[in-house]
């Protein structure tokens, strides 16, 4: 089990660790802990609560790598949709100047460490803006190095929440919110009708999630198809 377990509902999209249930699936027993415990036939026992999740649907949080074609495909309607669509991002900044704030796409290699830094814990929220951005990254961009440096400074004494560190475990092993993974799938069959349903179903996540998550894909793509192909064994 994960750190963090997130309980959704129709309305909110999976993710790698929510377990979807209806409120009358609650059950209140006598206190059984702090930890919780599966019993193994479908419930989930967290401390005074029962969740009973045999019946919970089934999803795929693991999320495709895309090639050279279906990324440009991916930016071009990203790109189209955030023009007309973007607000201010959780960081305070419209898009553009959010890109440029945190700087050109080709300093990324060569200041990996840096990159990170400045976006980790960086924002409100319970899970801050920096880090949602962080995971658009990840979820475009499959460095190994990146996502094992996300995950080394997520680590550190007061750099971010536990709710962040959580998704940037999941991130690191290409698993994200369904919505994100059906987007990336929609973009490796390059349905554009799908693409745009789903970011504005993205775009609605939290106070200003979904739109950091959005930007941080945008750069993502934007450096992947600025350099050559990436090394995933890095």
């Amino acid at each position: 089990m994960r750190e963090a377990l997130f309980i959704g509902t129709d309305e909110t999209s999976a993710g790698p660790f929510n377990i979807q249930i209806p409120l009358a699936g609650l059950h209140q027993l006598q206190n059984s802990g702090n930890s919780a415990l599966c019993d193994g036939s479908g419930s989930l026992f967290m401390g005074r609560f029962c969740l009973m999740t045999a019946g919970a649907p089934c999803y795929s949080t693991a999320a495709p790598n895309l090639d050279p074609k279906q990324r440009l495909f991916l930016l071009t309607h990203l790109s189209l949709y955030l023009r007309t669509n973007a607000e201010k991002t959780g960081l305070g900044l419209h898009l553009g100047e959010a890109l440029k704030h945190i700087g050109s796409p080709l300093r990324l290699p060569r200041d990996l460490s840096g990159f990170v830094h400045s976006l980790l814990g960086r924002g409100q929220g319970l899970t801050p803006s920096g880090d949602d951005f962080l995971v658009g990254v990840m979820a475009v961009l499959p460095y190994k190095s990146l996502a094992n440096e996300v995950v080394r400074q997520s680590q550190c004494e007061g750099a971010t929440g536990i709710v962040s560190r959580a998704f940037f475990h999941a991130a690191a092993e290409r698993h994200f919110n369904e919505d994100i993974c059906l987007m990336l799938d929609a973009a490796v069959k390059l349905d554009q009708a799908l693409l745009f349903r789903l970011f504005e179903r993205i775009k609605g996540f939290g106070h200003s999630s979904g739109l950091d998550l959005l930007a941080g894909m945008h750069f993502g793509l934007r450096f992947l198809l600025r350099t050559v192909p990436c090394d995933t064994r890095s």
